[in-house]
């Protein structure tokens, strides 16, 4: 037996003898186990592993990142020992993706992120590096693996990333808050919030999100609504809070959770907006308890409806569209989306207004990705049918508590009011908004930077004309509208700029010859088959090539009403 082999198997090595395969490199792992001060007090860890896995040598650090009890790990208690996650996402991850468990196994990493975790060790994200050592004939005898603590790093560059993609609406604060830690803390705050709240992003980030809810403005249930947003439900009230100095203001706040790419909920996003002036005005027309109580009621209907159709979707994009349409009498509607990526600035919405009208709406939001939808969800919001004095589809009829339906160009005109251009925010969206009288069939419209629907007759087909107005954030004064009427039979199609410049390899649009000559062949089938094979024509033209921008598609038909 050699000097070196004896050494190794002394009892102050306490390393037992069928546990040490390094017949290729002795003096080696001889220097590491005599050097286990130095290893001691190394900020990094270093874990040594036999060929079945066994922990051979391990410094201070490395025991505690992953517990004082690792010697003793076998080869299946790495699979079961431990919960990891992988970079990204807040789903389990499979034990042949982990680095530590390809590391133990014998493969060679060079800084693989993967988080760990277990009870009696603090949760923690680690850069793993392996090298394997083989003996001549190329069998593997053990592997040396360098483990690093980079909680703060990626800790910093989650944050910054959301930072990033947080945006800052002209008259909204933006709250982001962390849904995966229990006590569920504020990560963010735009200068919105502050210039709302007079509270700075040092004040508000960190603190819980209960400093969110202030008194109700009604008869909210606000025990209700802070179960929703614990049940992962969207919520949206109205509520009364002070600022930092003391002076008390209404709001409405919007919750809408977050999901990753595997459904798992990660952030809320909160949208408070100041309404203050609105209620205020509101309040001096009411006269009692009971109309308070109805306004709330109608409130809570609207909201409800948007929340079934958020609690439909398992991803941002699809809880900004309708998960049902209305049924009226004399109109059909049908719809088809498809986003560029995860999260959509594109949105579009039917809307009951009353037992006449029915609202439609498609706008397309600059951008994508977590700015544009922010900014879709607070028009959705904005558009729903409340009749309250903070509406924008309805107007109070002077010196009574009666609502109207407002005009396209009434809408469009408060849009361009509400959003203002911001240069910092640097965002903008255009939209055609229409109104349906399913009585007389006429049909108003108003386009903010949007094409006009096309006009599908029996005899007929063509683009309604344009009316006039800049995209809303940087349009402003009033905008008008154009009205027609709609023939019986006849279908009115409202599309996205990701339909018609849908781009072929050889960079040719489908445009809106594309769109009309798709829609003359298309007379005959059904509206929702029309809309299906729309968008798969505008899909096909791209020949495989990828969607550089959402691609929505909204049409209504009207149809002639019954005699009786």
């Amino acid at each position: 037996m050699s000097d070196t082999e004896s050494n190794l198997k002394s009892p102050q090595n306490a390393i037992k003898e069928e546990a040490v395969p390094v017949r290729s490199r002795p003096d080696l792992f001889m220097q590491l186990s005599y050097a286990r001060d130095i290893l001691d007090s190394l900020g990094d860890g270093l874990l040594v592993v036999d060929r079945n896995q066994r922990a051979l040598l391990c410094n201070h650090t490395t025991r505690q990142l992953l517990g004082q009890d690792l010697p003793s790990i076998t080869a299946d208690g790495w699979s079961t020992r431990y919960q990891y996650l992988l970079s990204d996402t807040a789903v389990p991850a499979r034990i042949e993706d982990v680095p530590l468990i390809q590391a133990v196994r014998g493969a060679a990493l060079t800084r693989q992120e993967t988080h760990i975790s277990r009870p009696g060790i603090r949760n923690v994200w680690l850069s793993v590096t392996s090298r394997p050592v083989h003996d001549g004939s190329g069998a593997l005898e053990w592997t040396y693996i360098i483990i690093r603590d980079i909680n703060l790093r990626v800790w910093a560059e989650e944050h910054m990333r959301l930072r990033d993609r947080a945006m800052a609406s002209a008259s909204e604060g933006i709250v982001i808050i962390d849904a995966r830690h229990v006590k569920k803390p504020i990560i963010f705050a735009s200068e919105g919030f502050e210039r709302l709240t007079g509270y700075t992003q040092e004040e508000t980030v960190g603190r819980e999100c209960g400093v969110l809810f202030g008194a109700p403005l009604e008869s909210v249930d606000l025990a209700a609504a802070q179960a929703d947003l614990k049940d992962e439900r969207p919520i949206a009230v109205e509520l009364q809070n002070n600022r930092k100095d003391g002076t008390p203001f209404w709001y409405r706040l919007s919750v809408t959770p977050v999901r990753d790419s595997g459904g798992a909920l990660t952030h809320y996003i909160a949208i408070i907006s100041d309404i203050t002036k609105l209620v205020e005005s509101d309040q001096k027309i009411r006269e009692s308890a009971e109309q308070l109580q109805e306004a709330n009621a109608k409130i809570t209907w609207a909201n409800e409806r948007m929340k079934n159709s958020l609690e439909a979707a398992a991803r941002v994009q699809q809880a900004l569209l309708p998960s049902s349409l209305p049924e009226i009498a004399g109109a059909n509607f049908a719809w088809a989306f498809e986003p560029d990526e995860e999260l959509s600035g594109d949105i579009l919405n039917v809307i009951q207004l009353d037992d006449d009208h029915v609202g439609v709406y498609i706008l397309d939001v600059t951008g994508h990705g977590v700015a544009s939808a922010m900014l879709s969800v607070t028009v959705s919001r904005l558009l729903s049918p409340v009749r309250s004095a903070t509406a924008l589809v309805y107007e109070r009829v002077p010196d009574s508590t009666q609502y109207t339906v407002a005009t396209p160009g009434k809408v469009a005109t408060r849009l361009a009011m509400r959003f203002e251009w911001e240069p910092q925010a640097g965002l903008m969206f255009t939209i055609v908004y229409g109104v349906l009288n399913c009585r007389t069939r006429e049909f108003s419209y108003a386009c903010a930077g949007h094409p006009p629907p096309v006009y599908v007759t029996k005899d007929d087909i063509r683009i309604l004309e344009q009316t006039n107005g800049l995209p809303i954030g940087i349009g402003s004064g009033d905008y008008d509208e154009k009205t027609v009427t709609i023939e019986p039979d006849s279908r009115l199609y409202f599309y996205s700029d990701g339909i018609s410049e849908s781009m072929d390899t050889n960079e040719n649009l489908f445009g809106q010859d594309g769109i009309i000559a798709s829609l003359r062949e298309l007379r005959a089938v059904s509206l929702e088959e029309s809309v299906a094979e729309l968008m798969d024509r505008a899909k096909r033209w791209r020949d495989g090539g990828p969607i550089k921008d959402d691609m929505s598609l909204l049409a209504l038909e009207v149809t002639a009403l019954d005699a009786g």
